[in-house]
């Protein structure tokens, strides 16, 4: 359906919910106005309630509300959208919009700027505001906007006492005072009603939940009054054969059953443990109006008190809330100030993880896809034991997912999470192996069908996360992409449009956007102290093949490590990774220059007592030099930072790692010259050392923060979280550089190699297998990283987001970035040149 064809849920809920609040009740007029982010600014002549209880007898006044839901289909509860509130005084009232001033790359920064020190005060005050309220976010039941659908509901309910007051004059006194004292009535919105009833058949999932199963009896109490609609308007019929025996997401709208032959007493079966009906409010006052089930009553003076005389649409809402928060950090960079809260809330949510999942409250007795995808990512990237074994349920014949167990439909933020979840799966995980496959294709087809187009913030999340996978996408630059896409104050939909305070949350962005001025006001300096060593080692004469000796290069190296290593302390470490990948790359580019065996010979004469006069030729020495040179500087710098090494010790094991990555490069040389092609697994052997991945890594651990010991190290250069990286590193390089290598007369590469061990095979073959291993390989990583105990966490963490930046270069990139920089690259180099 086009954008201009949509069905806007909101104005179904609002018009008719008005009129029969006017026909039930003898109103005092007011004025509203309501501002739609689709269809502009549109009148509503509303009448509003303020009649007594007593008018409609009690529990006969009909109050009702558009919701979303196909007769099969979940509740929509936290799909998000662009405007409007649960709150009529929020959702008519114009909303100051502040004038956000976005952040234009944590990495951006323009040539000649001056950046002053920030003031890490304001930081600080931020922290202490979100720790306040994070560290009571794992024992609340979640703070979640009143719905004045749902508290309607439960001002119905008659006292015991007396049944002509109510059990709840609090929540109709509520609903009255909530109205904006502006307001008159005309035609319009009825007329609204009836040219567009018949497009409600076509729920492309913009509906607010449980909108058939709610609807239908909204319109039989219009017919009552005597409001004129298309009463003949044929709807989905309501499958109620699973109803009383199966806790299916109909719970949800139990008050749009009425009408239907239901047995009550059945249905309570199905009650929480807590006396809710699906944790929804409304749904538990309809079955306490027709059981007078203590337990509901009970559930209903909870819900009232947690809400301060009114109720949400949902109560409690605790896990969502809990994984959306923690999320929500993460995602905005800013997870690093409160890794203890975040500890705490993740244990709780935990303690509440079963092999089928889990659900959006604490008390919830049906586990939802959606939910459950999203805590078992969080807690799988936090080292808790989760097993993708709780997705099986949602598989549907056919090959295709459910939100809810015995249902039909799903919906767009549901296959999103789910696509995050995929990507940090285990060997042998079939099951996230298809669920990566099913969620991949369909928000490619919803972004491709513009589908929910209406929903624009979830629509920009599928972009979001569709142009940056988990693998293939820096930490920072992801967290930069998700600041710009942020909103405060974001509404939700579920039977009323409602808010998560607590998770879009002014707060959470001022101290997002101030950690990334903090992370930019240093890269200034740091680029001046590397471009400084830059021109005092005369690289500018090294001819190089592939960059001519290039400044380019500096800044994309600083520019990636920036983006994973950006805490500030992390300083030294940034500045050996670029100084250390600057060499090796003109290393590599200079012996693939290289044109007799002698001239390597020389070589590796030179690195036995590393002494360059054994070198002939300029070029090598000025890089060795300078290699040597680095290696003393950098010992006395570790030295400082892990003073339980000797120097001694740390000038031999850097000056040993530095060897090997020589001695391998020379290999691979010898292997051109000679023309040789060895076997993949010889050939894997040692390009896995001459990538550098790993003497980068094992040179860079000195600077990570970690207590290290010679023991430590030693476990370390033995690792297989080590290995797995640099074989992720080599074959990305591969498959994006083969051609490269081949035209510059470069025969053993992985291409070559597997074809050699491969009669017959073509270079189609070779890749495909290389991309299986690479699959393959990650997924290996992945478990290493999130389970392994015994390595220090920052280690873990830079050998992990090593081999993210070589994805990043070679997969999400597929260009040369050194010749065709982006624009922050561009802006780094324009940085360089002028400084």
């Amino acid at each position: 359906m086009a954008l201009t064809d949509h069905v806007d849920v909101h104005l179904f809920q609002g018009p008719l919910l008005l009129t029969m609040l006017a026909y039930n009740c003898r109103p005092e007029i007011r004025h509203e106005r309501i501002d739609h982010p689709i269809y502009g600014n549109r009148r509503v002549e509303a009448k509003v309630l303020l009649s007594s209880f007593q008018r409609t007898g009690g529990g006969s006044l009909q109050l009702f509300g558009g919701t979303n839901l196909k007769s099969n289909a979940q509740p929509n509860r936290f799909r998000k959208v662009s405007s409007c509130a649960s709150k009529p005084a929020e959702a008519l009232e114009k909303r100051e919009k502040e004038k956000q001033q976005p952040y234009q790359g944590i990495l951006h920064v323009q040539a000649g700027d001056r950046i002053e020190e920030l003031d890490h005060r304001e930081t600080s005050l931020l922290v202490k505001e979100v720790k306040g309220w994070l560290m009571k976010l794992a024992s609340g039941k979640g703070k979640i906007s009143p719905s004045t659908y749902d508290t309607a509901w439960v001002a119905r309910i008659p006292s015991d006492s007396d049944s002509s007051l109510p059990e709840f004059p609090e929540a109709l006194e509520w609903i009255i005072n909530s109205q904006l004292p502006d307001g008159s009535w005309d035609d319009d919105c009825t007329k609204f009603l009836r040219e567009n009833m018949i497009k409600l058949n076509h729920d492309d999932g913009d509906f607010l939940s449980g909108f058939e199963v709610t609807f239908p009896m909204m319109l039989h109490e219009a017919k009552r009054v005597g409001l004129k609609l298309p009463y003949d308007t044929e709807f989905t019929r309501i499958p109620l054969d699973r109803l009383h025996s199966t806790p299916a997401t109909l719970l949800y709208s139990l008050e749009g059953l009425q009408g239907l032959e239901i047995d009550w007493q059945k249905i309570l079966k199905l009650q929480s443990k807590d006396g809710s009906l699906f944790s929804s409010p409304s749904s538990t006052a309809c079955v306490y109006l027709k059981t007078k089930d203590k337990k509901s009553l009970q559930y209903l003076q909870k819900a009232m008190k947690h809400q301060n005389y009114a109720v949400s649409c949902h109560y409690p809402i605790d896990l969502f809330e809990s994984s959306r928060v923690v999320d929500t950090i993460e995602r905005l960079g800013i997870d690093l100030f409160f890794r203890d809260e975040i500890k705490a809330v993740l244990d709780n949510l935990y303690s509440f993880w079963t092999n089928e999942g889990i659900g959006w409250g604490s008390t919830c007795i049906v586990n939802d896809i959606e939910d459950t995808a999203m805590a078992f990512r969080i807690l799988r990237m936090h080292g808790y034991s989760v097993s993708p074994d709780a997705f099986n349920q949602f598989w549907l014949p056919g090959d295709k997912f459910c939100c809810f167990v015995g249902e039909l439909s799903h919906e767009v933020s549901a296959m999103l999470n789910l696509y995050r979840a995929s990507q940090v799966d285990f060997p042998n995980e079939e099951t996230l192996t298809k669920t990566f496959k099913y969620s991949h294709d369909y928000l490619l087809n919803v972004e491709s069908s513009h589908t929910s187009a209406t929903k624009k913030n979830l629509m920009g999340e599928v972009t979001l996360e569709l142009a940056n996978p988990f693998h293939d996408c820096l930490p920072r630059i992801y967290n930069n992409a998700y600041i710009k896409h942020y909103s405060i104050d974001d509404p939700w939909v579920a039977k009323t449009i409602y808010r998560l305070p607590l998770v879009n949350k002014k707060v959470l962005l001022e101290l997002a956007n101030q950690y990334a001025q903090q992370c930019q006001s240093y890269q200034p300096s740091e680029l001046k102290i590397l471009v400084k060593w830059w021109h005092s080692s005369h690289f500018e004469d090294i001819p190089s093949t592939r960059f001519k000796a290039n400044i380019n290069m500096l800044p994309y190296i600083y520019y990636v490590i920036c983006s994973t290593f950006h805490e500030q302390e992390f300083g030294p470490l940034r500045i050996f990774f670029t100084k250390t990948c600057c060499m090796n790359t003109l290393f590599d580019d200079l012996l693939d220059s290289a044109k007799n065996i002698t001239e390597l010979d020389h070589l590796q004469n030179m690195i036995e007592s590393w002494d360059t006069s054994f070198l002939s030729q300029k070029e090598y020495k000025i890089i060795f030099q300078e290699f040597y040179n680095t290696i003393l500087v950098m010992t006395e710098m570790a030295s400082k930072i892990n003073q339980n090494l000797s120097p001694k010790f740390i000038h031999k094991y850097l000056l040993a790692i530095g060897t090997e990555l020589i001695k391998s490069g020379i290999i691979d040389a010898r292997w051109k010259i000679q023309g040789y092609i060895p076997g993949f697994e010889e050939y894997m052997e040692n390009a896995e050392v001459s990538i550098g991945i790993a003497t980068h890594l094992l040179m860079g651990i000195l600077f990570c923060g970690d207590y290290l010991t010679e023991e430590l190290l030693n476990i370390i250069y033995d690792s297989k979280l080590l290995k797995l990286g640099s074989i992720i590193s080599r074959i990305c390089n591969d498959i994006q550089t083969y051609k490269i290598e081949m035209k510059l007369g470069q025969s053993a590469h992985g291409v070559s190699c597997y074809m050699k061990d491969h009669p017959g095979a073509t270079e189609e073959d070779a890749l495909a297998y290389l991309q299986s291993l690479l699959e393959k390989t990650k997924k290996q990583l992945n478990k290493i990283y999130f389970t392994e105990k015994d390595l220090p966490k920052n280690i873990k963490r830079f050998n992990f987001d090593i081999a993210r930046m070589m994805m990043f270069t070679y997969n999400k990139a597929k260009q040369d970035l050194f010749r065709n920089p982006n624009k922050e690259l561009q802006s780094m180099i324009e940085f360089c040149l002028e400084t």
